[in-house]
């Protein structure tokens, strides 16, 4: 039964790339990279800023106060629960400072703001498909696939269009993931070789 798996995986694979030329397979990662982004700015545009309840983008308001101060101050704030700099103010700083330069850029806008976390969010779903490419290099449509649905899942859309560290931590955790595949798979060998290999030892 291995031997018959065995022999049958290679023809799907081998389907698989012929779904995809290589110069279609050039300009798909791009697109969906492309339709994120645009979605995440048109999400941005169609909702109000700086909602603290769950209708559209919860917490923004608290999160955007933690930028506001850090761009005022340049100095982490004292969390005083709803007082103060508001009930966000525990959080890492890292995305509230650069935050705080985007903040700048944009001169105070709120929905300015929004565009690091579309950055972010953008990030994550360009390495969701480099990780998938390195799990399985002879499987395009695998990692087509996945891009896919991180690109247009909703809630990593909204997360993409709201002020909020949500979007960073997604990146960093993303990027930790495909650090650690780059550590254990240096060079990915294509999974045709790996299960011809396995056929051979099994006969």
């Amino acid at each position: 039964m291995g031997l018959l798996v065995s022999r049958r995986r290679p023809r799907e694979i081998h389907r698989q790339q012929g779904l995809l030329s290589d110069r279609w397979l050039g300009y798909a990662p791009w697109a969906v990279l492309a339709a994120h982004i645009l979605l995440a700015i048109a999400y941005n545009l169609a909702t109000p800023f700086g909602n603290n309840g769950y209708a559209n983008t919860p917490d923004e308001g608290a999160h955007f106060q933690y930028v506001e101060f850090v761009a005022r101050e340049w100095r982490l704030p004292l969390f005083e629960g709803y007082e103060g700099v508001g009930y966000e103010a525990h959080q890492p700083p890292l995305y509230y400072f650069l935050a705080a330069v985007v903040y700048h850029l944009f001169g105070g806008a709120g929905k300015g703001v929004r565009l690091l976390s579309t950055l972010c969010s953008a990030g994550v779903v360009w390495l969701v498909w480099l990780s998938l490419r390195r799990i399985a290099p002879e499987r395009p449509l695998l990692a087509l696939s996945g891009m896919g649905f991180a690109a247009f899942l909703p809630m990593h859309l909204a997360i993409g269009s709201a002020v909020g560290n949500d979007a960073l931590t997604n990146l960093l955790f993303a990027a930790v993931l495909y650090g650690v595949l780059v550590l254990l798979c240096p060079h990915p060998q294509p999974l045709s070789h790996s299960v011809g290999e396995g056929g051979t030892n099994s006969s």
